[in-house]
């Protein structure tokens, strides 16, 4: 039995970009259909401002190293303040601050 998936690209976030590399990568592979399909984005420092525990993922040391150095990076309040404007309430997900 073999169990295929597909990652997409960081650069797929749109819905419409995600739809198009995904039909993109079925077509490379001359396939029909994947068992599962990825969906993720990278770390942002704006959620170390918000108490946000995020775990990096990586399988290269130095990748790794480089991941936990961003925990050195601090955002200012009004950067924060700024950046916390730009909510859309958009969501790809449940929320989960409505989970508990």
């Amino acid at each position: 039995m073999k169990f295929l998936y597909l990652q997409k690209w960081v650069d797929d976030h749109e819905y419409d970009e995600t739809l198009r590399a995904f039909d993109t990568s079925l077509q490379k592979l001359q396939m029909d259909y994947v068992d599962l399909y990825l969906v993720y984005w990278t770390f942002k420092e704006w959620n170390n401002a918000h108490g946000i525990s995020t775990i990096p993922k990586s399988s290269s040391k130095l990748r790794l190293k480089e991941n936990f150095d961003c925990l050195l990076f601090n955002l200012s309040a009004d950067d924060v303040i700024f950046i916390d404007s730009f909510n859309e309430n958009f969501r790809i997900c449940d929320d989960p601050a409505s989970m508990f």
